[in-house]
């Protein structure tokens, strides 16, 4: 089986979860949306044994052009011609041209997400955000969850 991952940037914790998808004869590769992004303290591994594909020129700072995103996605996917696709996030522009292009071509794709649903937090949450929250997250096959508020999160 070829799965393709795609996240903001591989962490160490990341890369031991990839490798035991590789131990147990998963065939992986990974896009890095945010190849040098400092959202995160780690610093990146170069010797993986699978795969990296990295967004060019794309950090944290800069956005790169809907057209720019479409074209990675349309090189690269064809050319791995994955059997699934394993979103890490969902609210990412990234994410959201990937769905777009994971629906036109018809790619299984399971959304990764572990954001809670926080009653006084979501309390400001305007209709329009969470009416396009559940559009865009009904056109993933799956979710996986860290837990039952995550899940809640995504359901409500």
């Amino acid at each position: 089986m070829k799965i393709l991952i795609v996240l903001r940037n591989i962490g160490p914790y990341h890369n031991a979860r990839f490798e035991s998808l590789l131990n147990a004869n998963v065939n992986i590769s990974v896009f890095e949306t945010r190849p040098l992004s400092k959202e995160y303290l780690w610093i990146s591994n170069e010797k993986y044994k699978y795969d990296v594909y990295k967004f060019p020129n794309y950090n944290s700072e800069v956005d790169i052009s809907n057209k720019d995103i479409d074209y990675f996605y349309k090189k690269y996917i064809s050319l791995i011609n994955p059997d699934a696709i394993i979103s890490i996030g969902w609210a990412d522009r990234t994410y959201q041209r990937l769905l777009i292009y994971v629906i036109n071509n018809k790619i299984p794709t399971v959304v990764v997400s572990d954001s809670i649903l926080k009653t006084e937090k979501n309390k400001g949450r305007s209709f329009m955000k969470e009416f396009v929250k559940k559009v865009i997250l009904r056109g993933y096959s799956a979710a996986f969850v860290a837990g039952t508020e995550s899940k809640n999160y995504l359901l409500n």
